[in-house]
């Protein structure tokens, strides 16, 4: 696993749930988004795909096509 590539950051989440990183954090506090898988520091934080895919397969395929995008 490449961790650049399968790392998925607050960011790219809260653009894909239209909402806002503030927003993502409660959801994440209140236990609405499952914990991340990795958390190094706070710069380097997030979601391996296929945990977000398994929370919620249609925000996990709009996180792929704007990944797909991205490249």
């Amino acid at each position: 696993m490449n961790l650049n590539c399968d790392l998925i950051r607050i960011e790219a989440l809260a653009v894909v749930l239209n909402k806002s990183r503030e927003s993502i954090l409660r959801d994440l506090n209140a236990g609405r988004i499952p914990p991340r898988d990795f958390n190094v520091d706070s710069k380097m934080s997030g979601w391996k795909l296929d945990t977000l895919k398994r929370w919620n397969p249609s925000v996990g395929r709009r996180l792929n096509m704007l990944l797909i995008a991205l490249q």
